[in-house]
């Protein structure tokens, strides 16, 4: 009995060693388990912070940006709506402009055409004037007699406006030109 109890206490220390084994490695296998996680999760925590950071940074910069682009975008409205300005105001200058030119143009015309007309009765007055000593010289001095000359041109009264009547504005042949460009 003493040597089957011996016998039996031995198998028991056997399977309580290595049952201790057992449970030494499973500790160990834990521990080392523990220490991987543990690293990993100090690993993903940096990963995390520093991809925060990242994000942050990046955050930073897209801010800027449509910081950047709304400031552009006004800068480029405010442009837009000056130089739209200054095209109205061109416009209006320059219609003014042409309806100042069409006015002092008339005008002009109107001067011309008087000038022309009191010159042209002056020349008239001086042609009778002339005629008149040519017939007293002719028929008193020269005793011959007298024929007056052809006059039909004195029937034309003002500028001779058959020549304008053909020639178009110089604003219309500057027009022309250009278009045909």
């Amino acid at each position: 009995i003493k040597i089957k109890l011996e016998a039996d206490v031995q198998v028991l220390q056997q399977q309580l060693q290595q049952m201790k084994a057992t449970y030494q490695l499973n500790q160990e296998k834990l521990e080392y388990n523990y220490q991987v996680l543990k690293k990993r999760d100090e690993e993903n925590t940096i990963t995390k912070s520093q991809q925060k950071r990242k994000i942050t940074r990046l955050q930073d910069v897209l801010n800027n940006l449509r910081l950047k682009q709304a400031k552009q975008v006004k800068q480029y409205k405010e442009e837009n709506q000056s130089l739209m300005d200054d095209y109205k105001r061109i416009v209006e200058q320059y219609k003014e402009l042409q309806k100042k030119m069409r006015h002092f143009s008339a005008v002009d015309a109107k001067m011309f055409e008087d000038i022309w007309l009191m010159n042209e009765e002056e020349m008239k007055q001086l042609v009778q004037k002339a005629l008149e000593a040519d017939r007293i010289i002719q028929e008193q001095q020269l005793g011959m007699r007298w024929e007056p000359p052809e006059l039909g041109f004195l029937d034309n009264v003002g500028p001779l406006l058959a020549k304008q009547k053909d020639q178009k504005p110089a604003i219309t042949v500057a027009q022309e030109v250009m278009s045909s460009n």
